[in-house]
């Protein structure tokens, strides 16, 4: 049996292991043996029963962070094919492997198309067979790295997506409010995810006072999901100084983020960077929930010109979102918001985004066409 190893930075949450979960259980009906080994959070291994649970052929899940322990690894398992994905020291095993005419066929999942991204894989550019870009900047890579096969895979995994649109229904509103105190008839801007820098919530804060400003109402901010201690700290401090108006409620972690998105009215993503489409993204269009999003990595080719988003211009350059696109952007959603009609016509144009995206990914290759060569 051929003998596939994925080779991750880590297995906490996060948009980017949700894309290693995705490639391994895509891979659940195929003949093969799947290793797993990661380099960060070594006790954070929140998605390892996922991993297991769907795909049965998973023999060893392991945290293997130095180059030395990944090249014993190799050299003792000999796995027939390895996909990387921001692994220094599996890169750097390969490396050292390759230069003692050890070849194994090598794959790499790109995220983003930012050249501080894709330069730290020059040392193994010239041995990758192939590389799995999650939007279409092939240019860059081939500018950047190597000309090798580009597949552009969007990583949109309808497996882990809801199986229909879920109508929200007004009780079923008020019942998860209720769960976090929010008032009945309190506007609702909200993010699902985990909380980051990258994520950058003092953006959202002040997309928070910035609406407020415009719509001249308080604004409750709902942060659902997991926050670093000191992080939230720092949260609650930016919100006091801010002096926002309405409340900010952070949740902690969720198994689920169900509720939390029923009690939305408007999902924002403050983003510094970002790879094609973030998940959390079309989870909110799968719940109806207008967005606002800044035109970072794949989000602007996708949603420019459909209802149901809101976009912030933004240079994609890892920055934070300047605050005249904040208060831009928050004239723009307050305007309509004060027509209910509009607001309306919003929320019904999240479905036929969300139908643009799916369309999408039934038209990309899929993981196993791409190893069908090695394995």
């Amino acid at each position: 049996m051929k003998h596939i190893l994925f080779a991750h930075r880590k297995l906490s949450f996060g948009g980017g292991e949700r894309v290693l979960v995705e490639q391994i259980a895509s891979l659940a009906h195929v003949p093969v043996e799947i290793s797993v080994l990661f380099r960060k959070e070594k006790r954070r291994r929140d998605l390892e029963s996922e991993i297991r649970q769907r795909n049965p052929h998973v023999v060893a899940i392991e945290y293997r962070p130095s180059v030395w322990g990944v090249y014993r690894w190799i050299k003792t398992h000999r796995p027939d094919v390895v996909v990387l994905c921001n692994h220094k020291g599996a890169m750097f095993a390969l490396l050292l492997l390759a230069l003692q005419g050890v070849k194994i066929p090598l794959l790499v999942t790109l995220h983003e198309h930012y050249p501080r991204h894709l330069r730290r894989y020059r040392w193994i550019a010239r041995w990758v067979d192939a590389w799995i870009c999650t939007y279409d900047f092939s240019l860059a890579v081939r500018r950047e790295l190597s000309p090798a096969s580009c597949y552009i895979m969007h990583p949109i995994y309808l497996d882990h997506l809801p199986q229909q649109r879920v109508e929200i229904h007004e009780a079923s509103r008020q019942e998860a409010r209720a769960l976090w105190s929010i008032p009945s008839d309190a506007l609702v801007m909200g993010y699902c995810g985990q909380v980051d820098t990258r994520k950058d919530p003092h953006a959202f804060i002040q997309l928070g006072v910035c609406l407020e400003a415009a719509l001249g109402r308080p604004v409750t901010l709902l942060l659902a999901g997991r926050i670093d201690p000191l992080f939230r700290d720092q949260i609650r401090s930016y919100a006091k100084k801010s002096r926002l108006r309405g409340s900010l409620i952070m949740t902690g972690a969720l198994e689920h983020f169900d509720d939390a998105f029923r009690c939305l009215d408007l999902f924002a993503l403050t983003s510094r960077n970002e790879g094609f489409f973030p998940i959390s993204l079309v989870e909110s269009l799968f719940y109806g929930v207008p967005i606002v999003a800044p035109t970072v990595g794949g989000i602007e080719a996708v949603a420019r010109g459909h209802r149901g988003v809101f976009l912030i211009d933004k240079e994609d350059d890892r920055q934070a979102i300047p605050l005249s696109a904040l208060k831009k952007v928050s004239r723009q959603v307050a305007e309509v918001l004060q027509h209910k009609h509009q607001w309306d016509n919003e929320k019904k144009g999240t479905a036929d985004l969300l139908l643009t995206l799916i369309d999408a990914v039934k038209h990309q290759p899929t993981l196993e066409s791409i190893l069908a060569p090695w394995i």
